[in-house]
């Protein structure tokens, strides 16, 4: 029996994955590609080879390096490079400068905690985050004018709601001000242990602290541990 073929115009359809080998009922499949290896489909059918690359710089670190693209707008793109504890730029075919030499930001990530870092970017803002770190945000406030820092969480997440008998208690209500927070007991904290050091900077959601409403939550930021029933908290806002 004659082998059957056909003209193939088109190849914007991309590679496939030999599991769509058989669907013939898809009309795309006749602009697909079993591999398509240096080549670009082109929205308009044919495929054109992938640019070359060319040497800019040499990695901080050539061993261990995670690159991600950061595009503030339509004109002005960077490609980042994460190293251990620095992270330098790219930006118009070559590495961005201050003084001669290479712009960087200092970070707390080690080489081992790259492969772990995961991205999302709003406006000229990248959230980082890592099992191991609090999130952080690296914000573009200039050509070379990058700051690193910590998520400034508002309000949450939190862990499930305290359904133990402990009972918290705080001095003020006022958001601004600063106020000691007491527990009646460190049963439901930090696994019976109570208020500790590591809890600085620890959001607390308080339902009903002094406020005069019937249902009123206030939540607060732990700025210091006196022991394990009292802390002293910042106020941060008020919710119905």
């Amino acid at each position: 029996m004659p082998r059957a073929t056909f003209y193939q115009t088109s190849f914007n359809a991309g590679e496939w994955s030999p599991l769509t080998y058989g669907r013939i009922d898809l009309p795309k499949r006749k602009a697909a590609m079993s591999s398509t290896l240096n080549y670009i489909p082109m929205l308009q059918g044919p495929q054109t080879r992938r640019p070359g690359t060319t040497f800019v710089a040499a990695a901080a670190d050539p061993n261990i390096v995670r690159l991600q693209p950061f595009q503030f707008n339509v004109f002005q793109s960077y490609v980042l490079e994460f190293t251990a504890n620095k992270i330098r730029f790219y930006t118009n075919g070559g590495q961005l400068l201050s003084g001669g030499t290479p712009y960087q930001v200092a970070t707390p990530y080690a080489a081992g905690d790259l492969a772990s870092l995961y991205f999302t970017q709003s406006a000229d803002v990248l959230y980082i985050c890592h099992p191991s770190y609090p999130p952080a945000t690296l914000s573009r406030l200039g050509v070379t004018n990058w700051v690193l820092a910590n998520l400034t969480v508002q309000d949450g997440p939190y862990l499930p709601v305290n359904i133990t008998g402990t009972k918290l208690t705080c001095t003020t209500s006022v958001p601004g001000a600063t106020g000691t927070l007491t527990a009646s007991s460190t049963a439901g904290i930090n696994n019976g242990a109570g208020f500790q050091a590591s809890d600085v900077g620890r959001l607390v959601r308080v339902n009903n602290v002094a406020t005069g409403a019937a249902t009123q939550w206030v939540w607060m930021i732990i700025t210091g541990v006196t022991n394990s029933t009292t802390a002293s908290v910042t106020v941060q806002g008020l919710l119905p």
